[in-house]
């Protein structure tokens, strides 16, 4: 009897030599993942049509990142570690529910998140990047980056247009 099936969806990456490439024109999320939604809706398209006859739960779980410290932010709840670990549920959490009670993701989900990347870039917002960055655009693993500068210092990404 099969109890399920595991799904690893990272994201969209460069390689360029040894390395990952930063790409100047793609969204990256905190620990370096190319941001690229339609890739995860793709996969979970083909899973769906390849499975749907085995009817499996869908579950959602993390892999292990915290052995990195408290950067980068996974999950849909954030934990707010200067008022007694309170939980404080991140917008995912509530788009989540609603695909979790209504079975699926509207056009108009995808718009309002997509807008929300567009309004943060347009505001020349930006978010702690935990990849270390050489000069030619390479990008290294989060110790080295915590090596090379430290958690105070890490660099600043800016959101793409």
């Amino acid at each position: 009897k099969l109890d399920y099936i595991g799904i690893n969806y990272y994201g969209q990456e460069v390689v360029l030599g040894a390395g990952l490439k930063l790409v100047e024109n793609v969204e990256y999320n905190e620990s370096g993942r190319g941001v690229y939604p339609d890739d995860l809706y793709r996969m979970l398209l083909q899973f769906h049509e390849r499975y749907k006859h085995l009817n499996i739960p869908f579950i959602i779980t993390e892999n292990g990142e915290w052995a990195d410290g408290y950067g980068p932010k996974f999950g849909l709840v954030a934990v707010d570690r200067a008022n007694n670990l309170a939980r404080i549920p991140r917008p995912s959490y509530h788009l989540f529910s609603k695909i979790v009670n209504t079975g699926k993701v509207t056009h108009e989900d995808r718009e309002r998140a997509w807008d929300e990347l567009q309004r943060a870039a347009k505001e020349k917002k930006t978010r702690p990047f935990y990849r270390a960055v050489d000069k030619h655009r390479l990008m290294y693993a989060v110790f080295l980056a915590l090596i090379t500068r430290g958690l105070d210092e890490l660099e600043q990404q800016p959101y793409i247009e």
